[in-house]
């Protein structure tokens, strides 16, 4: 007889831990609540035959999520596809050089000369 986490069967039926002990509760079979709790193939069968439409309803939003993603990278893909087509290489600009002045020197004012008394 093997043994299973619950935590791990908890996962792969998309369930809570809360509603998983209830129902193992419900069919007779004493569990504790703790998702590391390990339960026998009896009680594994149980969960599954309980929960399998829960399981079922998970793989197909899988799909669907797969599904979508795989759309959006796809449309993502085609704009810039459209985009590179549109755009034209750029091309850098090539400015020829400029001569280089100096600026001009800054004018002096005459030094002042020794003031006269009339």
């Amino acid at each position: 007889m093997s043994t299973i986490r619950l935590s791990k069967v908890l996962k792969e039926l998309n369930i809570g831990l809360d509603r998983a002990i209830q129902t193992l509760t419900a069919k007779g079979h004493e569990v504790e609540n703790n998702p590391n709790t390990k339960i026998s193939d009896e009680q594994y069968q149980i969960l599954l035959g309980e929960f399998e439409q829960d399981r079922s309803r998970k793989e197909k939003s899988e799909q669907v999520s797969l599904a979508v993603r795989e759309e959006k990278e796809t449309l993502r893909a085609e704009k810039e596809a459209i985009k590179h087509k549109e755009a034209p290489a750029e091309v850098p600009v090539v400015e020829p050089e400029k001569p280089v002045t100096p600026p001009p020197a800054p004018k002096t004012a005459p030094a002042p000369g020794p003031e006269r008394q009339p």
